[in-house]
């Protein structure tokens, strides 16, 4: 199967694991790429959409690789315990967080992958102990993707780690999305004022040594 350098990324994080669930699963190539490549014994696709749930199925049967397919919201279709691995991609922050208040457990690895408000992602891991193993950014076409990588225990993060992560992996993305970022930040900023976009911009400058002193 052909995977984008996102998905890409985000299958290696997948390691030495029990039971893994793709929440989100769509066409289900995340989940059965790595259970083709041995990175988990088990896995679960779920979906809110009996369509993408469907195609994960097909693709399962297609490939000869048993998939276990659970149509439901989020995590709500698995037990405490049952996995150990859980990857959420495809979705806003906001997303992310809810589905992961909603869950009334804890598993001991999450594979992250807010396409926006990565910030309040972050912020919500620290403060429901977890502690951000790897923070790094991926770029796709045009778009840039952060990779959050969590395990249980706690945590702290600066301002500057709480907007831009904490780049464990030095590359040209992030370079190129610090400088794509401040350009949006700044015009978005003539047009009306934010506090928490200036917050940002601030932050970005600081990064790029151009705050003012």
């Amino acid at each position: 199967m052909w995977l984008d350098n996102r998905l890409r990324n985000v299958v290696n994080e997948i390691q030495n694991s029990q039971c893994t669930i793709d929440v989100g699963t769509d066409h289900g190539k995340v989940i059965l790429t790595a259970l083709k490549e041995g990175r988990t014994k088990k896995g679960i696709a779920s979906d809110i959409s009996f369509d993408s749930l469907n195609k994960a199925k097909l693709l399962s049967e297609k490939l000869n690789i048993p998939l276990d397919v659970r149509l439901g919201d989020g995590l709500r279709v698995v037990q405490d315990g049952e996995v150990d691995t859980a990857v959420i991609a495809g979705m806003g922050g906001k997303e992310i967080v809810k589905i992961l208040t909603d869950f009334r457990g804890q598993i001991s690895r999450l594979i992250l992958v807010p396409h926006r408000d990565s910030r309040l992602t972050r912020r919500y891991l620290v403060e429901h102990g977890y502690h951000i193993d790897k923070d790094y950014m991926v770029r796709e076409g045009n778009f840039y993707y952060s990779i959050i990588v969590a395990s249980v225990g706690e945590d702290t993060l600066t301002l500057s780690e709480q907007y831009l992560g904490r780049n464990t992996i030095d590359n040209n993305s992030f370079l190129a999305y610090i400088l794509y970022r401040k350009k949006v930040l700044e015009d978005i900023l003539t047009k009306t004022d934010n506090k928490e976009l200036r917050e940002e911009l601030d932050v970005v400058m600081e990064y790029c040594g151009e705050k003012e002193e």
